[in-house]
């Protein structure tokens, strides 16, 4: 399906030279001025997760929550070591890392979500991990953004996150 449909990326499709960072489960490449590309392995941090999951979870959750810096997936492909990866696309956000946990906390209740741990967020909902100084970031207007995260229900949600949040909060 996804060759013949043409999101199946090649092998060097990224070059090195547009290489940007590396986290623990994506590396970062530049796309263009405004957008980077992230080749994510879905189970870096969850040897159970599924492509299927991984979609409903991990990148509908992210959008949901955090709609300005959301992900757009354009496909997939094999790394350079054979792991399968999810390609996604998102804003380029010129940055400086948060310096101060009391902005994190207070951007991140503004989310409805209280500090658990030292990275990681929740509500009664969901949970939110691996909030560290280079997941989110401030733009030179002030303005504060998740740019990766590790978001997951607390249950099994009987519809989809990216539905109206007045239905999301009703549960």
């Amino acid at each position: 399906y996804a060759k013949r449909n043409d999101i199946w990326f090649k092998q060097g499709h990224f070059p090195d030279r547009l290489f940007i960072d590396k986290g623990g489960e994506a590396n970062v490449y530049r796309k263009d001025e405004n957008r980077v590309v992230k080749l994510v392995d879905p189970r870096h941090i969850d040897k159970s997760m599924t492509p299927q999951k991984f979609i409903d979870h991990r990148i509908a959750l992210f959008n949901y929550l955090f709609p300005d810096s959301h992900y757009e997936l354009m496909g997939f492909m094999r790394d350079n070591n054979g792991k399968f990866r999810f390609v996604v696309t998102q804003q380029y956000i010129q940055n400086e890392p948060i310096k101060r946990q009391a902005d994190v906390d207070a951007f991140m209740k503004t989310k409805g979500l209280e500090r658990t741990g030292r990275q990681s967020y929740s509500n009664d909902l969901y949970e939110v991990h691996d909030l560290h100084e280079k997941n989110v970031v401030r733009y030179k207007d002030g303005t504060i953004y998740v740019i990766d995260a590790v978001p997951k229900a607390k249950h099994v949600l009987p519809f989809s996150v990216v539905e109206k949040d007045t239905a999301l909060r009703s549960t």
